[in-house]
Formats: structure tokens, C-alpha cells, sequence
């Protein structure tokens, strides 16, 4: 029990003592209680290196994905930085409380690897998705009929497979000129790969 006087004394010594002043200190001391950052609900990535906040919307689901797999592999180093300072100062885990130490590392480290690789097959998925529709686009554009010019007398003309230069397009994106330039450099040079 304390006397009535340090009771005073520790009441206005509570008084001077307000916490962080700043914005910046209030945020480094919200942080203290944080032993490992493994399971933090808010981005693992230190704030520097964030990028700027994005929403999630069809438009932008590979920026969070990429986000996503950023931080697990962020997490997944510290996972293994962690293990190995409980390794290297019990090596032969003969502390009870080492193993469990490990143990819990452990847990932790399969569920960020599980959202490691979903982020990862998401990114692949929209990948794939992407690749197929810019074929589409090209598919289209190619087997797209070609419109003809008026003429004052339509000119007799032999059927053939292919189309010539003389004869209109509409206008090609770039995009979709260089990717086709790419795929005629893989066929000249049997590549299967773009």
C-alpha cells in the first residue's frame, strides 16, 4: 500500500507526463506492443516502402494481389529470421518453451505460405485471363472482313487465301501490332512461346 503523499506524487507526475507529443511518436508508440509483426491485421511492409493505398475493384485486383504476395514474402523471410535466432540460442531446443517458440513459427509460417501461393495462382489466373483476351483481340482483327472501297466498277478479281496490302483495314492498336509482331518472330522462329 502506498502512503497518501506518494499517492499525490504520482498523481501529478501523471499529470506532466502526457505520452507522445508528436503525430509521428504516437504511431511509433502504437507500434511497441508489436512482438513480430507475423500476424498484423494492417500491411506488413514497413512504411517506406508501401505504395500508396489502392481500392480493390475489378480494375485493380493485380495490384492487391501483387501487394498480397509482397508482404507474405515479406512475412515468410521474418518467419525464417526469427526461427533461426530461437535456433541459434537454443540449438538443442531443450527448453520446453524453445519448442513451442518453433512450434508456433511454424503455424505461422504455412498460413502466410498458403496466402503466398493463393495471391500467386490469382495472379496467374488473371494472367492467363489477360493473355487470352488480347488473342481474342487479335483473332478478331485478323479474320475481321476487310471493307472494300467503292468503286465505279467493280474490277474482276481472283479468290485468294490471303489478304494484299493494297486492300483498307481499319486502324491497329499498337498494342496489338507489336504483340502480333511478336507472335510472327516466335512462328519464324518455332518458338512456342511469345
Amino acid at each position: 500500500m502506498i502512503s497518501a503523499r506518494q499517492e499525490a506524487a504520482n498523481t501529478q507526475n501523471a499529470q506532466r507526463s502526457s505520452g507522445p507529443a508528436t503525430e509521428a511518436r504516437r504511431i511509433r508508440s502504437s507500434k511497441n506492443a508489436i512482438p513480430h509483426g507475423l500476424t498484423t491485421t494492417g500491411s506488413a511492409l514497413l512504411e517506406s516502402k508501401m505504395p500508396k493505398p489502392t481500392r480493390v475493384t475489378s480494375k485493380k485486383t493485380a495490384p492487391f494481389f501483387v501487394t498480397q504476395l509482397a508482404e507474405a514474402a515479406w512475412r515468410l523471410r521474418r518467419v525464417r529470421k526469427f526461427e533461426n535466432g530461437i535456433l541459434n540460442a537454443d540449438p538443442t531446443l531443450a527448453n520446453d518453451g524453445t519448442l513451442d517458440k518453433v512450434h508456433k513459427l511454424n503455424r505461422y509460417e504455412s498460413a502466410i505460405e498458403r496466402t503466398y501461393y493463393r495471391a500467386f495462382r490469382e495472379l496467374e489466373k488473371l494472367r492467363s485471363t489477360y493473355q487470352r483476351a488480347r488473342l481474342a483481340a487479335v483473332d478478331a482483327y485478323i479474320m475481321a472482313p476487310i471493307p472494300r472501297a467503292a468503286a465505279p466498277a467493280p474490277a474482276p478479281q481472283i479468290p485468294t487465301a490471303n489478304r494484299t496490302h493494297s486492300q483498307n483495314r481499319p486502324p491497329l492498336d499498337p498494342g496489338l501490332s507489336a504483340l502480333l509482331a511478336r507472335c510472327q518472330k516466335a512462328v519464324d522462329q518455332g518458338s512456342n512461346t511469345i
